[in-house]
């Protein structure tokens, strides 16, 4: 089957077929539906939502459906869908009714690398940093190749793109519904291997072991291995087509940090222990030098020069959602990042400590309720390095709830592991409110997970910016700025949500500068004074509430038989001077 779909992709300039994608707007499919675009096929695709990508790919082409139905189908060839999609999507089901050809998304792309020298980036972990790496070094040598990512690379324009000129496909190779061992390419990038994805590999890491063993006995030419992750060893060490990386000195490529920087780290790079060269990568992270190890070792074999590896790990800036700097300043700093197993967390935690915030704060949204049940132990001790955690309700990604599992539960199990600044906050759409409000100057904001909790990190982002710069413009200590205030706290009947941005100005000139601030802004101000007879409803109140009630606004002046009295002044202190 694959060489019959192979022959009839690469003919799409010639003889186009009609295709429809199901769930395109995931980050695997949209880039699939990119290469078929470019391969010269009519493509469809239909989702639950629309999102930038899809918006992109209608740019190049795609005819785009939302929601998901089944007479989108009528007319195709060839239906493609991910391991997301099972019986009960509509499209699906009407596919298999009419007897459409259908396909994994693993069996396209394979047909789609077929007619390329295929590098597969294969592991637990760290996979689209490190093909997203390998494109942009090969692009670098000058090889042009074609690649396949699983989330936006700004850096490489697009999360999939096919060349015409280039021999080489490099691919992220997926192994959670075992449709890496459909992959037999010509090089392989073995990261690591652990447990997860425990709902589709029942007899635990028995059958993880055996998916990456299939997948590396088809590799034709060379595997490259971490020898420092004791299963990814233990399945290469025997084998004859391998090349060793990591820290050990008798590694045929090996590493010495030198230096780690916020957002970059340099390394010494030794090849069978000679010193090839000093390597600056522009994320940061020492699990990141690893995946920079293993894409020299690949960039060495292929006879790029190491200069030009060096010219391209320089300016690499990683892919979205990867320790992705949201917002940085002085005073706060906010990154987001995908990881959402208990390894990626811990290393996600302490590449956020070399920040060096006075605090680390996390909000971590937990992935699959099978995951979270059967990795809870772990959960719970990867937090330990954090100051205080946030943790949202589970993104199910399709799942069906497992009852007493849930944000509550993931706590409980973080308290008992000793950590007691820890809360659970179930609504992600109200989840910055309870972060913000308990942000100090000094801390750095971790976002982390594979759902949509990057949206957390997005809002506390932008508003902290727009505090920060509230607070150059003042430029007045004794002018108290906060976020998400509640209300409750200034009415006397002690009932109100949160104000977004909550301003206590301690001088005429700062309440002026406030509203000029915020007016140049286009955000909307509302005055208020000590809260009585002030019903504020829970939602809270968008935009800057300002209480003039401090510095000369409660002062109290007399003079002759005039008194003068600002805002803020209390009527019993006004009262008394003035008998």
């Amino acid at each position: 089957m694959k060489d019959e779909w192979s022959e009839k992709l690469h003919s799409g300039a010639q003889f186009p077929m009609r295709i429809h994608l199901i769930g395109v707007a995931g980050s695997g499919m949209s880039g699939l539906a990119s290469l078929l675009l470019s391969l010269g096929h009519r493509v469809s695709g239909s989702d639950k939502v629309s999102t930038k990508e899809t918006d992109r790919l209608e740019r190049a082409g795609l005819q785009f459906y939302c929601p998901h139905d089944p007479e989108v189908i009528n007319d195709a060839e060839l239906v493609i869908f991910s391991s997301a999609i099972r019986e009960g999507n509509v499209v699906y089901d009407a596919a298999i009714e009419a007897g459409t050809p259908m396909l994994r998304r693993a069996e396209a792309l394979v047909s789609i690398m077929s007619k390329k020298q295929s590098v597969v980036i294969a592991g637990t972990h760290g996979k689209t940093t490190t093909s997203a790496l390998a494109a942009k070094v090969l692009q670098a040598g000058e090889l042009n190749p074609s690649h396949y990512v699983g989330a936006e690379v700004p850096i490489l324009g697009s999360n999939a793109y096919w060349s015409e000129s280039g021999d080489h496909f490099i691919a992220e190779g997926d192994e959670s519904d075992g449709s890496l061992i459909k992959f037999n390419p010509d090089y392989a990038i073995l990261l690591n291997v652990e447990e997860d994805h425990l709902d589709h590999y029942t007899d635990g890491i028995d059958g993880i072991r055996e998916v990456f063993n299939q997948f590396l006995d088809s590799t034709h030419k060379k595997i490259i291995y971490c020898s420092d992750d004791p299963e990814s060893s233990a399945l290469c060490e025997s084998r004859n087509n391998v090349i060793s990386y990591g820290w050990e000195i008798g590694d045929d490529f090996s590493a010495e940090v030198c230096e780690m920087r916020e957002g970059s780290t340099d390394f010494d790079v030794f090849l069978r222990g000679d010193l090839l060269g000093r390597v600056t990568l522009g994320v940061p992270g020492k699990h990141n030098v690893l995946n920079g190890l293993a894409v020299i070792a690949l960039a060495t074999e292929l006879g790029i020069d190491f200069s030009d590896i060096a010219d391209a790990m320089r300016e690499f800036r990683g892919a979205r959602r990867r320790f992705d700097v949201l917002y940085r300043s002085a005073n706060y700093s906010v990154v987001d990042d995908y990881g959402h197993h208990p390894t990626e967390i811990k290393a996600t935690i302490s590449t956020a400590r070399q920040l060096n915030p006075e605090r680390l704060v996390c909000v971590f949204q937990p992935h699959r309720y099978t995951r979270t049940q059967l990795m809870m132990d772990e959960f719970a001790k990867a937090f330990r390095e954090v100051d205080a955690l946030f943790v949202t309700d589970i993104y199910p990604a399709g799942e069906k709830p497992i009852e007493n599992i849930n944000c509550e539960s993931v706590v409980r199990s973080i308290n008992e592991d000793g950590h007691n600044n820890v809360y659970s906050v179930p609504d992600l759409r109200t989840a910055h409110l309870s972060v913000g409000s308990s942000i100090l100057c000094g801390d750095t904001i971790l976002t982390l997970g594979a759902g949509n909790i990057h949206e957390v990190g997005a809002i506390l982002a932008r508003d902290l910016e727009v505090l920060d710069k509230l607070r150059r413009e003042l430029d007045d200590p004794q002018t108290k700025c906060r976020l998400y205030e509640p209300m409750s706290r200034h009415t006397t009947i002690k009932i109100g949500g949160p104000a977004q941005y909550w301003i206590e100005p301690a001088s005429v000139e700062g309440f002026a500068k406030s509203l000029k601030f915020f007016f140049n802004k286009g955000i909307s101000v509302r005055v208020v004074g000590r809260g009585s007879n002030l019903l504020v409803c829970d939602g809270g109140i968008p935009g800057a509430v300002i209480r003039p009630s401090a510095g000369e606004f409660e002062e109290v002046r007399v003079s002759e038989n005039i008194v003068t009295a600002g805002v803020g002044a209390r009527y019993k202190k006004v009262s008394n001077i003035a008998k």
